[in-house]
């Protein structure tokens, strides 16, 4: 699910806003499922989630990763250095 996400992002700060059907019918996790698993990440410290945040008030999501998971640059790699 991290992966779909930072593969959805649509801005030049990270942030992707598809819907949880959306989610769902790319990871193969039903719709409670996907309500789960944000709630879970966010929880974790792996997601970002801005509700009612996106165009017309749906959700909005931004993948969150450290420099120390890359051995690259990761201002270039993680939309939380991305401003």
């Amino acid at each position: 699910m991290l992966l779909f996400l930072a593969d959805s992002t649509r801005t030049e700060g990270g942030w992707a806003w598809p819907s949880n059907k959306e989610i769902g019918a790319k990871t193969g996790i039903s719709e409670r499922g996907v309500q789960v698993a944000i709630k879970e990440l966010e929880k974790l410290g792996e997601l970002e989630v801005n509700f009612n945040g996106g165009p017309k008030g749906c959700n909005r999501y931004r993948v969150i990763c450290t420099p120390a998971e890359f051995g690259r640059d990761p201002r270039r790699i993680c939309a939380r250095n991305r401003k």
